[in-house]
């Protein structure tokens, strides 16, 4: 879809994608990627479900993802000079029982070429709920800059685990003296540690 952006008064393109997820149609539809990416002259960002893995940690539950889904799409961003855009929400994009196995996996992304990023630099994804479909919706927001102007919700990152400075203020206001009732001291120790880690 040929764009014209309102701010930039530039044109781009933006492609929705849905890939297959059955292994014999794959490689046709990364080349018909790589081929486009040769012929598109306008910033390019594509959108949508590309059935597709960039590492391990992209998958929750069920067996481990096969090596052959963890190199397509890193070779298609190296190929075309491409990026993720930057993500606000929920990390899988995708969830479904499978033999007795709950499965999450981030399937849905934003990917932007080079070009594009240097056109649109802010652009962000947000990802929604999941509702009537195994998968969430991604909105992509080209000037999230009103957006971001909202107070954010406060959201531990599970790297943070690792620094030795938020380990002393996780203990320091878990192992407080809280008087009242159970759930009192639950919500004044949770609070006390979201303001000590936002400073």
């Amino acid at each position: 879809m040929l764009v014209f952006g309102v701010l930039s008064q530039k044109l781009s393109i933006i492609s929705g994608v849905y890939a297959s997820a059955q292994p014999r149609d794959k490689d046709a539809f990364w080349t018909h990627l790589r081929n486009l990416n040769c012929i598109i002259d306008k910033p390019w960002c594509l959108i949508g479900d590309f059935n597709e893995l960039e590492c391990p940690a992209d998958k929750k539950g069920g067996p481990t993802a096969a090596p052959s889904r963890l190199t397509r799409l890193p070779c298609f961003l190296n190929s075309c000079q491409a990026v993720f855009l930057p993500v606000l929400g929920r990390s899988f994009t995708w969830k479904k029982h499978i033999h007795e196995h709950l499965i999450y996996e981030k399937l849905d992304r934003a990917i932007g070429r080079y070009d594009w990023c240097c056109q649109y630099p802010n652009s962000i994804v947000s990802t929604g709920p999941f509702t009537c479909s195994d998968h969430s919706h991604v909105l992509l927001d080209t000037n999230p800059a009103q957006f971001l102007k909202c107070k954010s919700s406060f959201r531990y990152q599970p790297h943070w685990g690792s620094y030795e400075d938020v380990q002393h203020i996780v203990r320091k206001n878990w192992m407080a003296r809280v008087t009242g009732a159970p759930m009192f001291q639950l919500t004044r120790k949770l609070h006390s540690t979201k303001r000590d880690l936002k400073t």
